[in-house]
């Protein structure tokens, strides 16, 4: 029960984990989903709206000073209504608009009509307050001009009641004249419009000093300024996010990165491309390569043997006898069982004389088997299920072109051991093109000990033979060798068949091959990378 419980417990538990994860990630992913949206927009909003804020601002300068080419500016009447205007506008605007903080604002619909109705509502107040004053300054000089017409207009009146006036007597050679008390009023309004009239000047003089008003009429620059720039602001906000960094930063290598991987998938195609349709057929037609041409091969693709006690082409296991006149290299790997009354002792290297070869096919750290009798040795592998031996004898004057690789044991008479040559054919268009170039050659009187996947066939040379080269794991050296293009395109482009196709040509001899390719995998039509890379490398040297 307590089984259950805890089982119950920690579904819920792992189920529950997962379920915050997942919130998680979706979480986050939406916030930066939206993030990346929004600054985006906000960027395009800023980027479309700048120019266009600063095109409207020269639209409305022109607009207002064309009103004002049209207000007779030394009219008070024609002041005060434009000024009426302008003031019925302003409140109209306001009122229709709700008060919006430009700073807080967001960026998104309506941003750019907001600074717009805050530059034409600045603009129109410059214009008000250009006019209020003007108006003030119309009123001042029209009251001073109204108290000189009065005062004139008293003086005339004056001087007329002076001449009207009776007269007495000269006293001091002057006339005496009697005033009347018309004439005391008027004198008396005289000097009461006199002293209206200085403080009237006074108050013209200091309106016009206030004022300070230009001709014409120019916009405080500095403020209009002031708004445009809260938007450059916003932008320096927007520029400054982690999003915004993010993407300026990563554009670049972006850019690189998705160049680098066009260019690993298309550099392939050009390079299959190009092999197909025209190095393939050039290397058809060339001579085909012979490594031993007087070599006298036996018959039989597989020689009856004393020694071998199973002489099927392969099979999963294979029985090999060791006599008093023979020694046995053997991969490790590949012993099943032996005699308990073998001599055995380890051996580094199949060959000394070519010990790069040796190390790069793995035929390092062999088992060595000796015997005074006849001992049986079972091989097979014990990793590989699908992998089957076979057991190829080369007699006297007899040798075969071979890839190591394949190679996991050898037999052979005690006092001549295994003959490796290496032969080089770096002027044959076939070796360049499928980068074998060069061939190791093995010699008898030796037993070939071999493994291929599920499977290994030992044909005998006639009417030639084409051989699929992935396949390819030896031939007869008086065999004539060459490489004809695969027959169909597509697949060679998808990595499911090799280019070139080995071709065998002979009366005698033999070949030998696996039924399937058993190293790396499908290439596919970008290639295998660096796998391809390091079998390439030592194709070349005949591993």
């Amino acid at each position: 029960m307590s089984n259950i419980a805890g089982a119950i417990v920690q579904w819920i538990v792992k189920h529950f984990i997962s379920f915050v994860i997942i919130s998680c990630i979706l979480l986050v992913g939406n916030y930066v989903r939206d993030e990346y949206h929004s600054i985006n927009a906000d960027r395009a909003t800023l980027k479309n709206g700048i120019p266009e804020i600063q095109n409207y601002v020269i639209e409305k300068k022109k607009d207002a000073i064309n009103d004002l080419k049209a207000v007779n500016l030394t009219v008070l009447e024609s002041i005060d209504s434009r000024k009426n205007k302008l003031d019925a506008e302003i409140k109209r605007q306001k009122s229709s608009q709700q008060k919006v903080d430009l700073l807080a604002s967001p960026i998104g619909k309506g941003f750019v009509d907001n600074y717009k109705l805050a530059i034409k509502l600045d603009l129109l107040e410059q214009e008000l307050d250009y006019l209020k004053k003007l108006s003030s300054l119309a009123q001042s000089r029209n009251n001073l001009s109204d108290i000189i017409k009065q005062y004139n207009s008293k003086k005339v009146e004056r001087d007329a009641e002076e001449k009207n006036s009776p007269r007495n007597f000269i006293i001091f050679g002057r006339l005496s004249i009697t005033a009347t008390d018309k004439f005391k009023d008027l004198n008396k309004d005289l000097q009461g419009l006199s002293e209206q009239s200085r403080s009237a000047r006074t108050d013209y003089d200091k309106s016009k000093t206030t004022a300070k008003l230009e001709e014409p009429f120019q916009f405080n620059e500095s403020k209009i300024d002031a708004i445009v720039s809260q938007v450059r602001d916003r932008e320096s906000q927007i520029s400054g996010h982690w999003i915004t960094k993010i993407q300026n930063r990563s554009g670049k290598p972006f850019q690189l990165a998705l160049l680098i991987v066009l260019g690993a998938i298309l550099t392939p195609l050009v390079i299959k491309a190009l092999f197909y349709f025209v190095l393939a057929p050039l290397a058809a037609k060339r001579p085909p390569i012979c490594i031993f041409p007087n070599s006298s091969p036996s018959e039989e693709p597989i020689a009856n043997n004393s020694r071998i006690a199973d002489t099927r082409s392969s099979a999963v296991s294979q029985e090999v006898i060791v006599d008093a006149d023979h020694e046995l290299l053997l991969h490790p790997e590949y012993i099943q069982s032996s005699s308990v009354h073998g001599q055995t002792d380890t051996k580094f290297l199949l060959d000394w004389s070519c010990p790069l070869s040796s190390l790069a096919a793995g035929l390092i750290g062999l088992t060595r088997i000796q015997s005074e009798h006849n001992e049986t040795i079972v091989v097979s592998s014990a990793k590989d299920p699908l992998s089957e031996i076979a057991l190829i004898p080369l007699t006297e004057n007899e040798s075969m072109v071979f890839q190591p690789r394949n190679l996991v044991g050898v037999l052979f008479p005690k006092g001549r051991p295994v003959r490796i040559t290496r032969h080089w054919r770096l002027w044959s268009s076939h070796a360049w093109l499928t980068l074998q170039l060069r061939y190791l050659v093995f010699h008898g009187p030796v037993t070939l000990i071999v493994t291929g996947c599920r499977g290994v066939r030992v044909e005998k040379a006639g009417a030639g033979r084409r051989i699929s080269q992935a396949l390819t794991m030896g031939f007869s050296a008086n065999l004539d060798y060459s490489t004809i293009r695969t027959e169909t395109f597509m697949p060679y482009l998808q990595g499911k068949h090799e280019l070139f196709i080995d071709c065998f040509e002979g009366n005698t001899g033999s070949y030998v091959y696996e039924e399937m390719p058993s190293y790396g995998k499908r290439a596919g039509i970008t290639g295998r990378g660096l796998e391809g890379i390091t079998d390439s490398f030592l194709k070349v040297f005949g591993i």
